[in-house]
C-alpha cells in the first residue's frame, strides 16, 4: 500500500530520503560494492577474519537497507533516462515532420 501511495506523487517529491545507517557502516558497505555486498548476504561467509563476516552476522538489516536503497537510485536513473529518450525521440520525430512540411509543395 505504500508503494503505490508513492507512484501517485509528484515527481520533484519522490526523493529517497538516506536510510538511517550509521555513517561508519555505510563506509564500509561502500568500500565493498554491490555486488560484494550482496554475495556475502546470499552466500555469507563463515571465515571469523573476513571483513564481511561483520555485515553479514551483526549488520544484516544495514545491508539490506543499504541495498534497497542503491537499487531504488538505481531504478529513478534508469526512468530518468528512459523519459529522457522518448522526450528526444518526439523532439526529433517532430522536427523531422515540421521540416517535412516546410519543404512540401
Amino acid at each position: 500500500m505504500e508503494r503505490r501511495a508513492q507512484r501517485k506523487m509528484f515527481w520533484w517529491k519522490r526523493k529517497q530520503s538516506p536510510s538511517s545507517i550509521p555513517t561508519e557502516i555505510r563506509d564500509e558497505l561502500e568500500r565493498h560494492g554491490e555486488a560484494a555486498v550482496s554475495a556475502a548476504l546470499a552466500q555469507p561467509f563463515d571465515v571469523l577474519t573476513s571483513p564481511l563476516f561483520s555485515l553479514c552476522h551483526e549488520h544484516k538489516e544495514h545491508a539490506v537497507t543499504w541495498l534497497k536503497e542503491k537499487r531504488e537510485i538505481a531504478e529513478g536513473r534508469n526512468r530518468l533516462l528512459k523519459r529522457f529518450a522518448i522526450a528526444v525521440a518526439i523532439a526529433c520525430t517532430a522536427g523531422l515532420a515540421f521540416w517535412l512540411a516546410s519543404r512540401w509543395p
